[in-house]
């Protein structure tokens, strides 16, 4: 956690002893939030290793790049996050290991991803979309759900409205209607799923290497993120040795983050980028949320979910380097995870398959709670809200948007690259705020802009760009 205030080591059962930054050191000189990749760092008695630990003689395993420094008020204090599984080292430090007493009282958990790990500056090199061949036109979903649902809800006319207000005219699906029409299993789906995303994955990243003018062997590491199925093997594990990426290319597939996950996965993939300047990131976002369609069930969610979701794919590839300008330049992120807040979106599972969790209280959370942590979010990434260009959010829907707008006293109508996105191809989940990203550079936005989404959890995830 990052937060101004003295640092302080957590013990169980919620003690906690303060922890004198005078007792911190390392063998090497830290860089503007550096996290060295290997080296000796010592707190007291404890040496530390990035990449592993010697407690009393034995070797522990502690995360990767955990050393940072915090903020400038304390730039002698380090954070570190010990892996759960180091015995002895365990019972001293809990999960989040060290942290800082911050001075707001606040019941939710922040979990920050500050900005590059070195001075030299991440950028975004290339930026694509595609999606699957077969088109679902609003009116033809608006017939369709009439005639499945109509019958065995009291309130469906009233529900369908949700059909023409969502502002959606088309969306997109790895499926041609026909399929919809027939019940469907776990093994339906998943062969599905897997046929689907394999080929969108294959699409969107072909497409992202032309833009950068790279070669699949020139990829270091791979991020993907999909919630709307389950492959294991990992997709890109599947699809990486046709395309001809090389067999030591990193790996790191993300799961459970839902629509938050074009922003999270643009931190997850700019912060591997700058842990290994030179080195090239693609994150890859596929979802096909029209596989999760229910004819079984009869809930508002899935009239919501019937109206408004979509297939697509997006991928980016990001590089930190001095030698080149890209599209944009990733400056820092952060998010925010509401306590108590699990319910308000995310899937059940059963036989049939995914079921959709929609929380109708979702804008009025947005409206109440989502200003404040906007406000938090950018202190943290140290950008004066004034400044922000644009804000590129991920349009979860009609009256989120409208929520959005109001709650951060956007003009009526700010966040008209989100509607126009919706109106194309519907919520698509996390590849979403990428196809906004994309339409927004097309229409020219320069100067500073924030990523944001918001997804299961319940989580807000901020991006920081510089677009030149």
């Amino acid at each position: 956690m990052y937060s101004s205030g003295r640092p302080v080591l957590r013990k169980p059962g919620g003690r906690i002893s303060a922890l004198s930054t005078s007792n911190v050191q390392s063998d090497r000189v830290l860089g503007r939030q550096a996290a060295p990749r290997a080296g000796l760092v010592r707190i007291g008695n404890w040496r530390f290793h990035v990449g592993r630990s010697v407690f009393q003689g034995k070797v522990l395993s502690v995360a990767p790049s955990v050393a940072r420094r915090k903020t400038r008020r304390h730039p002698s204090s380090l954070t570190f996050t010990a892996a759960r599984s180091c015995q002895g080292l365990s019972q001293l430090l809990p999960p989040h290991g060290i942290a800082t007493e911050s001075r707001r009282d606040s019941p939710a958990l922040v979990r920050d991803v500050h900005p590059t790990a070195t001075s030299v500056p991440t950028r975004l090199l290339s930026l694509a979309t595609a999606v699957p061949p077969y088109v679902i036109d609003q009116p033809r979903a608006a017939e369709f759900a009439s005639a499945v649902f109509g019958e065995r809800m009291k309130d469906f006319v009233a529900l369908s409205k949700i059909f023409a207000s969502t502002g959606i005219e088309r969306r997109y699906s790895v499926e041609p209607f026909a399929w919809f029409e027939q019940s469907h299993d776990w093994p339906d789906r998943t062969l599905a799923y897997l046929n689907g995303a394999m080929s969108l994955f294959c699409n969107v990243v072909a497409k992202a290497l032309a833009s950068a003018g790279l070669d699949p062997s020139e990829i270091d590491t791979v991020v993907t993120a999909s919630s709307t199925g389950i492959a294991t093997p990992s997709l890109e594990s599947r699809v990486l040795p046709r395309l001809g990426f090389r067999s030591d290319v990193r790996r790191v597939p993300v799961f459970g983050l839902g629509c938050a996950a074009g922003v999270t996965g643009t931190a997850i993939a700019s912060r591997l980028a700058a842990s290994e300047p030179g080195a090239n990131v693609l994150l890859v976002n596929v979802e096909l949320c029209t596989l999760a369609f229910r004819r079984d069930r009869a809930t508002k969610a899935d009239i919501v979910a019937t109206a408004l979701f979509g297939d697509g794919a997006a991928a980016a590839i990001f590089r930190s380097s001095h030698e080149v300008a890209g599209i944009a330049t990733v400056i820092g992120s952060t998010e925010h995870l509401w306590a108590k807040s699990i319910d308000i979106m995310g899937w059940s599972t059963d036989p049939t398959g995914l079921g959709v969790i929609l929380s109708r209280s979702l804008p009025a959370f947005i409206a109440k709670n989502y200003r404040t942590e906007f406000e938090r979010a950018m202190e943290r990434l140290a950008l004066d809200p004034s400044k922000i260009a644009r804000v590129i959010a991920h349009p979860g829907g009609t009256k989120v948007l409208e929520s959005i707008e109001a709650a951060l006293e956007l003009q009526t109508g700010a966040l008209d690259v989100e509607r126009t996105i919706m109106r194309d191809f519907g919520n698509m989940s996390s590849p979403t705020v990428l196809f906004v990203l994309e339409r927004a550079l097309a229409a020219g936005v320069r100067g500073t802009s924030v990523l944001a989404a918001m997804g299961p959890g319940f989580t807000a995830s901020f991006v920081r760009l510089e677009i030149a």
